[in-house]
Order: structure tokens, then C-alpha cells, then sequence
């Protein structure tokens, strides 16, 4: 469960917080990894895409002697769902996929948090740099729950800072957000919650880069929250028929994946899933700066939004 919008004065820091993350990494062989039937994921069912006989090499989260990568730089992608089994056939000969709990498709939830004027969206809207997200994220297979901010900087990296959250209430997101608030640089004033975003995850480590990792996205839902009772004509959204491909590495570089994307015919693009999923759902927003990308989504999926803008 996610918290309710906070009843906290204008004028204080409501919302916000981190805690310092470095990349740390154990170079070497990865642990031998054991096989999943593609079956098996629960990630094809759920897409309506038939998986069997596919086999993936799977490794445990708490087997790799990598850290999450919170200072990165990110590359994301676009396909259509019906290259899920290619992609995935063809990253099975270089990529082990991460299990959390037995389970390799991880489900996600994320609260996004932004100022009443909608701060962080603007900036990315008007391309400003650095800007912030914010936001509340749910692990559902483990239960954690971290407020996690994310800074995108000038020279195209990302610092993620994040901090654990106890308590879901006004008290204990305050609390987390007061403790690393200086460190991200958040201006003091009233944090709303105003989108929820859901998704699941397949998580893939490059076996000889363990440095760099692969994610894949897909069955996005956007549902705005009642924080954006400012804002007309709010309505859910989802994304079907496409997945988004993400590419985190500590340093600018190529590799194989990026062979294998091209293969599957991946699409590059600039694709931020709050930004996203506050246009799709707020029909009055500004979405000039996102009409490609919502154009390139519609092309690859069934989502008609915006088609005749």
C-alpha cells in the first residue's frame, strides 16, 4: 500500500530523500547460474506471448557481487512485445537473468511525488539540467520500500539516491526525505503525490561485463493519484504492446547488447516513464517535447493516443 498525500504545511520539505550510493563492483566470473523454462517467467503469459521451450540461465540477486548501479548512464529502448522472445532467445547466450525470491519477473510499483506547480515535470519537459524525480518505489516480491531520488545531470548521467521507508505515512516519508535532502539539492515546499506507475521487470547481467545491466519493462499502468486533483482531466492509462529496454552501465561504452538490440530492431529513445505517464493521463498537459515518442508507442503498440495531434 502507498501512502496518502501528506498534510503538511507549504514552505517545509515534505517529500524527498537518498541515501549516498557509489558504484561498487567485484569483477570476475559470475556464479554458475541455473536454467528457468521460459515458461516458467509468467512474463509471457501476461504479454499473451506463448514462451515455452525457451531457457534462460538465472542467477540469484544475492549471488552477484555487483551493486545496483546508482551513479550510471542509461540508454532506453522501444520494441514491440512481439520481439520479446527473440530478445530474450538471443540474450540468453550471453546474459544470465536475476531471480529476487525464486522469481525472475519482478513486479514494480513507484509513486512519483512533484511540486503543485509540477516542477519535475516541467524541467523534463523543458529539457532542463540537472533535474530530479522523485518518487516511492515497492518492491512486491520482497516487500521493501525505498523514496528514491533520481538526478539527471549535464553530461547525460544519473545519480540515484535512495533511503529506506518504514513507515508509509506523512510522518515516515518526511522523515526519509529530511535525511539525505541536502545531498540531492531539493528546494524546500509542498511534495504531492501525483502518479502511480506498474510494471513488471526482467532484470539480465552481461555475463562477461557484469558491470552493465539490461532491463525490460513491460504492462505499464499509469493511474493518477488523488494529489493531482489540481490538475483537469485526469484519467488511467496503460501501455500495452510494447516494452522498454533499458541500458545501465557505469561508463559510456558498447558492448554485445547493443548488437543484440540492433538485431531485434530496438528503437532508441529518449522514453521517461513519469514524464510518460503524466501525458498520457493529463490530457491539458503540455506534450509537444513528448509527441515522438508517443507517436513512436503508438506505432509499436495499440496505445492510439495523440495519433491524430
Amino acid at each position: 500500500m502507498l501512502l496518502s498525500p501528506p498534510a503538511t504545511p507549504p514552505g517545509r520539505l515534505d517529500i524527498l530523500a537518498s541515501s549516498s550510493g557509489q558504484v561498487r563492483s567485484s569483477l570476475g566470473a559470475l556464479p554458475r547460474a541455473s536454467s528457468m523454462n521460459g515458461a516458467e517467467l509468467g512474463f509471457g503469459s501476461a504479454l499473451g506471448i506463448d514462451l515455452q521451450g525457451l531457457l534462460l540461465p538465472v542467477i540469484p540477486l544475492c549471488d552477484l557481487k555487483v551493486d545496483a548501479l546508482f551513479s550510471r548512464i542509461d540508454e532506453k529502448f522501444l520494441l514491440p512485445t512481439g520481439a520479446l522472445p527473440a530478445l530474450l532467445t538471443a540474450l540468453g547466450r550471453s546474459h544470465v537473468a536475476v531471480s529476487v525470491g525464486g522469481r525472475v519477473r519482478q513486479p514494480y510499483l513507484s509513486r512519483y511525488f512533484d511540486t503543485l506547480q509540477l516542477r519535475c515535470f516541467h524541467d523534463h519537459r523543458r529539457g532542463v539540467l540537472p533535474r530530479v524525480k522523485v518518487r516511492l518505489r515497492t518492491y512486491e516480491t520482497t516487500g521493501l520500500t525505498f523514496l528514491e531520488v533520481k538526478r539527471k545531470s549535464g553530461n547525460g548521467r544519473t545519480e540515484k539516491h535512495r533511503v529506506r521507508v518504514e513507515r508509509l505515512d506523512a510522518q515516515g516519508i518526511t522523515l526519509a526525505l529530511s535525511q539525505l535532502a541536502d545531498q540531492v539539492g531539493l528546494s524546500a515546499g509542498l511534495w504531492c503525490p501525483v502518479l502511480d506507475v506498474a510494471y513488471d521487470r526482467l532484470t539480465f547481467v552481461d555475463s562477461a561485463m557484469p558491470t552493465e545491466r539490461l532491463t525490460i519493462d513491460s504492462g505499464l499502468g499509469f493511474d493518477p493519484t488523488p494529489g493531482t486533483a489540481f490538475i483537469r482531466s485526469a484519467s488511467p492509462m496503460a501501455l500495452d504492446g510494447v516494452i522498454i529496454v533499458e541500458r545501465k552501465r557505469a561508463h559510456r561504452g558498447t558492448s554485445p547488447t547493443l548488437d543484440v538490440l540492433r538485431q531485434c530492431r530496438a528503437v532508441r529513445t529518449s522514453f521517461s516513464k513519469y514524464a510518460m505517464g503524466m501525458t498520457l493521463t493529463h490530457t491539458t498537459l503540455p506534450h509537444h517535447r513528448f509527441r515522438d515518442g508517443l507517436r513512436l508507442a503508438h506505432r509499436l503498440s495499440r496505445v492510439g493516443y495523440f495519433e491524430s495531434a
